[in-house]
């Protein structure tokens, strides 16, 4: 017994070697087979959005987007919050790719754009939604390697029901179905907050507008998605408010202009009364029939 003592700590340290060693090439395996965060190896299908389970994690999602758009062969982006998710199918729409995130901050997305069109030679139209959605926090900060670790073994188990779509969402891209969707208020934009918002998106846009510029062919359209009709019946309040956004919105554009004079940018603000009442799922969410015609009509822009 005496003799055998020794080999106890000895042991134990044996075990937790080869856990280690398992860990590390579980890791390996997971990160060659299914890395959430890089499909730059494979050409995806233009009507594949982001995987549902990423729009829940900013910073995986927008290198998520980052690293596909920039191997993307569609000649048209669409990029913005659920709204744009939803509204917008790229299986509707020839060589158009939708990647839109729920709740995205534009100021982000207007940065990870910049970066994928300036590596990638197909892109011609980049259509942005002006959301008011909050900014995402420390969006600078490294994607934690706990759930790049989980979002992978979930990819891994999942197969293609990692990018599977149901049967109701309206949109190729849109991973989340429509069924439950219940009307609520929409809330009151803060105008002063948005106007403070102005210097840091131009400034994040910057690689955006030298892309734009570069290029005659180039063209940005921003826009300011419409509300449903029955939202200024029911709230008549914000249709005032709404114009103010516009015209928030449209200085930032003209200032973006006038950093980047060489660009092909635009705003639009467009109503929606030509809508029906079945194009909507509430106050701020339309489906792809209102969606189609519309990005349609941005598209037809000089």
């Amino acid at each position: 017994m005496k003799i055998s003592e020794p080999l106890g700590p000895l042991c134990f340290l044996c075990i937790l070697i080869a856990f280690f060693g398992v860990a590390v090439a579980a890791t390996e395996i997971l990160r060659a087979r299914a890395n959430v965060l890089n499909e730059t190896t494979r050409v995806l299908p233009e009507t594949q959005g982001l995987p549902g389970p990423l729009h829940y994690y900013p910073k995986q999602a927008n290198a998520w987007l980052e690293n596909t758009a920039s191997a993307s062969q569609a000649e048209v982006w669409v990029i913005g919050t659920s709204v744009s998710l939803r509204g917008f199918d790229p299986c509707a729409t020839s060589g158009m790719a939708n990647f839109s995130r729920s709740a995205a901050d534009i100021t982000a997305a207007a940065r990870w754009a910049g970066k994928a069109a300036t590596e990638n030679p197909h892109i011609e139209t980049i259509v942005l939604e002006l959301s008011l959605s909050e900014p995402d926090m420390n969006l600078d900060a490294d994607a934690s390697r706990t759930i790049n670790f989980v979002l992978a073994l979930q990819k891994f188990l999942q197969g293609e029901e990692w990018v599977a779509t149901p049967d109701d969402s309206g949109s190729c891209a849109n991973p989340f179905s429509n069924r439950y969707f219940p009307f609520k208020p929409v809330s009151t934009p803060d105008l002063d907050r948005l106007r403070s918002r102005k210097s840091g998106f131009l400034d994040n846009a910057r690689g955006l507008g030298d892309w734009c510029a570069a290029e005659g062919n180039r063209r940005i359209i921003f826009h300011l998605p419409p509300l449903n009709p029955v939202v200024y019946r029911r709230q008549p309040e914000l249709e005032p408010v709404m114009k103010e956004v516009s015209g928030i919105l449209s200085t930032l554009v003209q200032d973006f202009t006038a950093l980047h004079p060489a660009c092909n940018a635009v705003f639009r603000a467009p109503d929606a009364d030509a809508s029906t009442p079945e194009d909507w799922m509430d106050g701020l969410h339309f489906r792809p029939s209102f969606g189609t015609p519309y990005l349609e009509s941005l598209l037809r822009q000089p």
